[in-house]
């Protein structure tokens, strides 16, 4: 084929399919699978890790209320002695 007839050939695609391409598309599935599957499980780890720390925020707030009220009760008995000395 001279170089003239290589310009106006048109392209021509190979139809044959290598195993090496199927091998690699088997491949890259398979670890597309892999990697979803693991993004799934970390998702649900933290989902849970997440509704943990909520209920510990709960608690903490539950518990810092109930010591403020302490700490009021006993500034209101303090101050009660206060006044009450004078």
């Amino acid at each position: 084929m001279s170089q003239q007839e290589a310009i106006h050939t048109p392209w021509v695609f190979n139809k044959e399919i290598s195993i090496a391409n199927v091998v690699s598309t088997i491949a890259l599935v398979i670890a597309g699978f892999v990697y979803v599957s693991a993004l799934d499980k970390e998702i649900k780890l933290n989902a849970q890790s997440i509704a943990y720390m909520t209920a510990q925020r709960k608690e903490d707030t539950v518990r810092i209320a109930h010591s403020i009220d302490n700490m009021n009760k006993k500034l209101d008995t303090l101050i009660a002695h206060i006044y009450n000395s004078k």
